[in-house]
Order: C-alpha cells, then sequence, then structure tokens
C-alpha cells in the first residue's frame, strides 16, 4: 500500500467509499457539440475509475502537483482554500491516470484530514520566492518537505 495526497472542499470526503469526478462535472448535463442536441446528464459518465490524487513517495513533488494543478489549471487563489482539506490516504494505486494525468488510486484507509489554508499559504508563499528567484529549486524543495502534514 501506498500513501496518496488530494484536495477535497470540507466534507466531500468520504473515505473509502470515494470515487472523483472527471473535471468536478458529477453533477452536470454536458453537450459535446455546441448547437447539437448530443449531451449527457448520466451522472456515471463523469466518474473516474477511482480517486484522483497523488501518490506522496515525494512530499515535495506531491504537493508541487496540487500546487500546479490547483493554482495553474483549477486557477484557485490562496483564499479559496478556506474551504477545503488536504486529505491524506493509504490505498492501491490505479495503472490509469485521471482525466488531467494524476495519479488514480483506491482507498483502504484514511489518514488525516486537514484544513488547507495554513498550508497553501506557505506553499504559495514559497512558490512566489521561487518564482522571484529569490530561492533556488533546491531550497523551495526543502520547505514543501518541511511542512507538517
Amino acid at each position: 500500500m501506498q500513501k496518496f495526497i488530494r484536495l477535497d472542499m470540507n466534507g466531500h470526503w468520504k473515505g473509502t467509499e470515494h470515487q472523483s469526478s472527471v473535471q468536478g462535472r458529477a453533477d452536470e448535463c454536458y453537450c459535446f457539440d455546441v448547437g447539437q442536441d448530443e449531451c449527457t446528464c448520466d451522472a456515471n459518465d463523469f466518474f473516474e475509475e477511482g480517486i484522483s490524487c497523488y501518490v506522496m513517495t515525494d512530499q515535495a513533488q506531491a504537493l508541487e502537483s496540487l500546487r500546479n494543478y490547483w493554482y495553474e489549471i483549477a486557477s484557485n487563489t490562496v483564499a479559496d482554500y478556506k474551504n477545503m482539506q488536504i486529505t491524506i490516504f493509504e490505498g492501491e494505486r490505479l495503472e490509469s491516470d485521471g482525466s488531467d494525468a494524476e495519479d488514480m488510486a483506491i482507498c483502504n484507509k484514511t489518514i488525516v484530514e486537514i484544513p488547507a489554508y495554513d498550508i497553501f499559504l506557505k506553499i504559495y508563499e514559497a512558490y512566489e520566492q521561487l518564482n522571484c528567484e529569490e530561492i533556488n529549486e533546491e531550497k523551495y524543495e526543502e520547505i514543501l518537505n518541511g511542512l507538517e502534514l
């Protein structure tokens, strides 16, 4: 078994019963072409094979992957993390990747659910220092590995 990390809205984590939706669309209809009648509203069409997450073999890499996804792709701001939690769980990695190339796993046991805001504030501060060349990549990874999860 391996450890995995992910972000969830507070109260949305379902432990061993959790299943991720494709790009958060489980409760939406999706039309394939604008102006076409080819739409699907079947929630089952929007679920991943398992749980979207990042393996925790390297804490810095896992946290950077979370930052990259939620900041660069999902366009979150630091304030968005006030209603989110970091979820760390133990489970089995699936062979397939998620719809956004993240790891996929099945949860066997929840290890911890912790508020995301303070941790992501530290991640963003360190990332800004890296971007402004105030610190190097090695120092950035050291900061991420030093965060207590």
